[in-house]
Order: structure tokens, then C-alpha cells, then sequence
């Protein structure tokens, strides 16, 4: 069995081999979540480097906290 999920996270492809059938529902179920689970620590291992790789850069990380901290400031209404 196998997933590959998406930048966000989300399920991409999901492949079953019939073997994975014959433990029942519940063993699929089991599995699927280990394998899913799998996937998105993967996913975050793989943002987390990007990211340090990228606050390397002192002048990205200014443009990164500059953003964050505009997304936390109260907006003004329109």
C-alpha cells in the first residue's frame, strides 16, 4: 500500500494491492492510517528543511516575519 499526498497535505494517489485486502476492514483501516500518518510526518520533515533553507537567508527571513507579522495585525474595515 501506498499514498503520496500533497503539498497541503492533501491525499494525491492511494494504491492497494490486493493483498492488503485480506486482513479484513479493520487491517485496512489500520494500515491506511499508518501509512497516511507516514506521508504527512514525511511532509512536514520536508517543509521544516525547506523552510530553515530558506530563513538562511537573512533578507528572506525579514520578508518572512514582515508577512507573518502583517497577517497577525488587525485588519482595517473596508
Amino acid at each position: 500500500m501506498s499514498v503520496r499526498v500533497g503539498a497541503d497535505g492533501s491525499l494525491q494517489d492511494l494504491q492497494i494491492d490486493d493483498r492488503a485486502l485480506q486482513g479484513g476492514g479493520a487491517m485496512l483501516a489500520s494500515h491506511l492510517m499508518q501509512v497516511i500518518g507516514r506521508a504527512h510526518a514525511e511532509l512536514g520533515e520536508h517543509r521544516r528543511a525547506a523552510e530553515s533553507a530558506l530563513r538562511a537567508d537573512a533578507r528572506i527571513a525579514e520578508a518572512i516575519a514582515a508577512v507573518a507579522g502583517a497577517a497577525d495585525a488587525p485588519r482595517a474595515p473596508r
